[in-house]
């Protein structure tokens, strides 16, 4: 087992805004490691999408004061092809604030809200201020997960959340769009490390995304003059982390299948926590 590990957004999601069985895996792997080291773009993305859906589980609720109306609204998202991930982060966001609620009492429900309060705005508001709670939890305890961050991005600004009409905000989720992309002038630095990333993600299995990644990986290589933007620097993607892998160090991910041919390319691995535990009990024995 490598003793240094770089953590991916996944993992990051899974230790600072999930519950149960999942963080615990996660937290569980990170300790097994040396030294762990977080990428401030593992930071970026989780704000951009897992951090944003939640926010958006919350806003949602005080839009419509209801459970009953959220539901109705993530319902509508999952026949969406483009919004089933976030109706599936919703729903992921819903039952970790439902864990916050456990230790109400029907007595603390009445003194806060009072006798005849209808039940469902009651649920309405604990959860959304559970909501609250997890992800404004989760952005505070982003730096302590690793041992180190590493690759600072001058071109983004690390606001945290904040509150605007009772909403959650996550502006800015993107970088400055002057100028070119921090992230993408480091990696044209490196051709070779670029070339290899390239192939790494032709062996990827075939997807939007990846298919996106070769895009701009080759955009890079072939015409390192042009400014990598904002959209073209999320699509970078798990091309990143493989770029900040350390000798020897390997890539912590829930996403090994398109981790790993990146990785690879560079002569490195990347594993699950679930492959981590594995082995780590395996050894124990």
């Amino acid at each position: 087992m490598s003793k240094t590990a770089v953590v991916d957004s996944t993992v990051l999601t899974d230790v600072l805004i999930k519950s149960g069985e999942r963080r615990d895996n996660a937290r569980n792997a990170l300790e097994t490691f040396d030294k762990t080291l977080l990428p401030m773009y593992a930071i970026k993305e989780f704000k951009h999408s897992p951090l944003q859906h939640y926010a958006w589980a919350h806003n949602a609720i005080v839009d419509q004061g209801e459970v009953g109306g959220l539901f109705q609204r993530i319902g509508a998202l999952l026949h969406s092809q483009y919004h089933k991930r976030k109706a599936s982060t919703a729903l992921e966001a819903l039952k970790n604030a439902f864990t916050h609620l456990g230790s109400l009492s029907t007595a603390d429900l009445v003194k806060k809200h009072g006798d005849n309060a209808r039940v469902e705005r009651v649920m309405a508001d604990r959860l959304r201020l559970a909501l609250r709670q997890v992800i404004e939890d989760g952005w505070d305890d982003r730096h302590q997960i690793a041992d180190e961050t590493i690759g600072q991005l001058a071109c983004y600004e690390e606001k945290a959340p904040f509150m605007e009409r009772g909403r959650i905000q996550l502006r800015p989720r993107r970088c400055d769009p002057s100028g070119d992309c921090c992230l993408a002038a480091l990696m044209k630095q490196e051709s070779v490390t670029l070339e290899a990333l390239i192939e790494g993600v032709h062996a990827a299995p075939d997807s939007r995304e990846n298919r996106a990644r070769a895009t701009v990986l080759k955009t890079m290589k072939r015409k390192p003059k042009q400014h990598i933007n904002d959209k073209e620097c999320r699509a970078i993607g798990d091309a990143a982390y493989a770029f900040h892998l350390p000798d020897e160090g390997v890539v912590l991910t829930t996403n090994t299948k398109d981790h790993k041919p990146l990785a690879q390319a560079l002569g490195r691995g990347a594993v699950s926590p679930d492959e981590v535990n594995d082995r780590t009990g395996t050894d124990d024995d």
